[in-house]
């Protein structure tokens, strides 16, 4: 099975809102603010050092769960493979590049994700794991399992970042 990004297509039910007049964004009726959190990791990374990464692993994670979990209850007839296609439609138009997904193995779980034009630009300190563990969040909720991140890649060339997650 492979996820990406409708590049042309605008979902009509795209569950990502911006309210102007109120002032608020909402992704799946659940409020969310906007902010760069690429100097927030790099500033956690001088304080805690290698502790950074788990930290930051810590709380992308329960982000993607909580979006996936919230992302489910609010849509409840439709499929997990269309929530999950909405959510990467939902991370390229916030900004997180162009996501792919794709399941190379099915037991024991085997799930390629590919970030073209990442924020992220290597594989310094905790900031793989902004995108590498939301990532691991969403898809533990979505396969209602506990995966974790097995590797990371960043290829200079292709602009390209890659996380292999595993059950």
């Amino acid at each position: 099975m492979e996820i990406e990004c409708k590049k042309a297509e605008v979902k009509k039910n795209l569950n990502m809102k911006c309210e102007y007049e109120k002032g608020e964004i909402r992704l799946f009726d659940t409020r969310v603010a906007l902010t760069n959190l690429l100097p927030a990791c790099k500033k956690i990374d001088k304080i805690f050092g290698s502790g950074a990464e788990v930290i930051v692993h810590c709380i992308a994670s329960e982000q993607g769960r909580q979006l996936c979990k919230t992302a489910m209850t609010n849509n409840p007839s439709t499929s997990k493979r269309d929530l999950l296609e909405e959510v990467v439609d939902i991370q390229t138009r916030a900004g997180w590049g162009i996501t792919h997904l794709e399941i190379i193995k099915n037991n024991p779980l085997r799930i390629e994700v590919t970030v073209k034009n990442s924020p992220i630009k290597g594989l310094q300190g905790s900031l793989k794991h902004l995108i590498g563990s939301f990532w691991t969040g969403v898809l533990s909720e979505g396969f209602s399992q506990q995966l974790k991140c097995a590797s990371f890649s960043y290829d200079e060339k292709e602009d390209t970042l890659r996380c292999i997650i595993t059950s």
